[in-house]
């Protein structure tokens, strides 16, 4: 199955990163942040009805028989659909480089991004300011990480 959203995810999404209970995917890239939002719909339908079966499965001592043999409903099954929605997280700056974006460990909803000019970001999913921002980060520091 092609894997498809709306709005397409950008070009330079090079890399990609489930977060920790597996409805979000983090697909970033030198220019550009997206967070993908994986939706779940059960698409319900109904069983056919079974008539006339076989009594081969069931004992000839069967005191349970309701009589109604002929029509028996074997209820609802569901099949999962899935719908992907992609939202920009961020923005990096036509001058500047993303160097490294993850998950924050202690939530689902929060990402960080590391650029070019020693910044550490953290974003809200949904909101276009970040939350917290690190300026005295090392020159030359080129990536993160948490301890779990």
């Amino acid at each position: 199955e092609k894997f498809s959203c709306e709005p397409p995810l950008s070009e330079t999404a090079t890399n990609l990163e489930v977060n920790r209970d597996g409805s979000m995917i983090l697909a970033w890239g030198e220019t550009s942040c997206q967070v993908v939002l994986i939706k779940v719909k059960m698409k319900r339908f109904a069983r056919p009805k079974r008539h006339g079966y076989d009594n081969d499965d069931h004992d000839d001592n069967d005191n349970n028989d309701d009589g109604d043999d002929e029509e028996k409903s074997h209820g609802q099954s569901s099949e999962p659909e899935f719908y992907y929605e992609s939202d920009t997280v961020g923005t990096v700056g036509k001058n500047r480089r993303l160097l490294k974006a993850g998950w924050h460990p202690m939530s689902k909803h929060h990402v960080l991004m590391l650029t070019e000019d020693n910044v550490l970001a953290m974003y809200k999913i949904g909101e276009s300011k970040p939350e917290l921002v690190l300026q005295d980060i090392p020159p030359g520091c080129v990536d993160f990480a948490f301890n779990r």
